[in-house]
């Protein structure tokens, strides 16, 4: 009997480079190709980089925006599940009071999460509240399986310093919601924000190069950014360790622009079954054949492909 369990260690981070959504393995740095973002999806070009990726795993669904296109409006997302890019909504600022999101231009040059049914979506320039190049963030709700827009709140609706954003993040383990920015003075901050009711809990600056934010299978926050993923302390944004360095085979850099990135956790499963001589080659086990014992299965990531 084969039952072997796959270990997956501490999981992933989903990151956009231009149009290229990847899986990066946190042990390894290793890039794995999940999709890359077509021209146009239902009939709406997507641009040239991708931006705001967030991941509904209750729907198979990560969300996306164009962030190249000036005043894009479109929210898209990726079924994982069918193999499938959707338009959930062409214009998600016209769909009336509690439904839309305010922004002159374009929905796509800030950050987004996803936490416990719902999308947060940073958005750059919105001038909410009568503040010239306020920055907001919004929580938006879905019905029908994640592809239809139930309802729009502001969850900030001026970010402190002004934000010229790196990503958002949820950290569910001290309920906050982490924004990575640079602030109108020209440095990085690391903000906190409660998760409940979107008061500011800390301020704080931010040294690490990377300004791309998820967490891992343990809950782990990491930075993305270039060709290197760092790991960092959730309540004080300080660099924990050495950054990794970012491949697609283990040793080739990964190339383009890490527009964004998000949480992950992957799929995880089990191989199984027997091992056995099928001597009438009809692939099940029958009652007059034998099984074999004894045997070593080895599973391995061939990251260089040579099998």
């Amino acid at each position: 009997l084969l039952d072997a369990v796959v270990n997956v260690g501490n999981g992933a981070l989903l990151a956009v480079y231009n149009k290229t959504i990847y899986a990066i393995d946190v042990a390894t740095g290793v890039a794995s190709v999940i999709t890359t973002v077509p021209a146009t999806v239902g009939g709406v070009t997507t641009g040239t980089v991708n931006n705001s990726l967030a991941i509904d795993y209750t729907n198979g669904l990560i969300y996306y925006t164009d962030a190249s296109t000036a005043n894009s409006k479109a929210l898209f997302a990726y079924n994982y599940v069918t193999n499938a890019h959707i338009l959930i909504d062409s214009n998600i600022t016209n769909n009336g009071a509690g439904l839309s999101v305010t922004s002159p231009g374009s929905v796509g040059g800030g950050g987004a999460a996803f936490h416990n049914g719902a999308l947060y979506l940073s958005i750059e320039n919105t001038g909410l509240g009568g503040v010239t190049g306020a920055d907001s963030i919004y929580r938006i709700t879905f019905s029908g399986g994640g592809t239809t827009i139930a309802g729009v709140t502001t969850f900030v609706s001026a970010v402190s310093g002004g934000a010229d954003w790196g990503d958002i993040v949820i950290d569910s383990a001290n309920n906050a919601l982490i924004s990575i920015a640079a602030n109108s003075a020209g440095t990085r901050t690391f903000i906190r924000y409660d998760l409940t009711t979107g008061a500011q809990l800390s301020s704080t600056p931010f040294a690490p190069t990377q300004n791309q934010g998820g967490s891992d299978l343990g809950g782990v926050f990491w930075a993305v950014g270039g060709t290197s993923i760092q790991r960092i302390n959730p309540l004080s944004g300080a660099a924990i360790g050495a950054a990794i360095s970012v491949t697609t085979d283990g040793t080739t850099p990964i190339t383009g622009t890490a527009a964004d990135a998000a949480s992950f956790v992957p799929i995880t499963g089990s191989i199984g079954d027997r091992i056995f001589d099928d001597d009438d080659a009809d692939g099940v086990f029958d009652a007059t054949e034998t099984g074999i014992a004894n045997v070593t299965v080895q599973i391995i990531d061939d990251v260089d492909g040579d099998g």
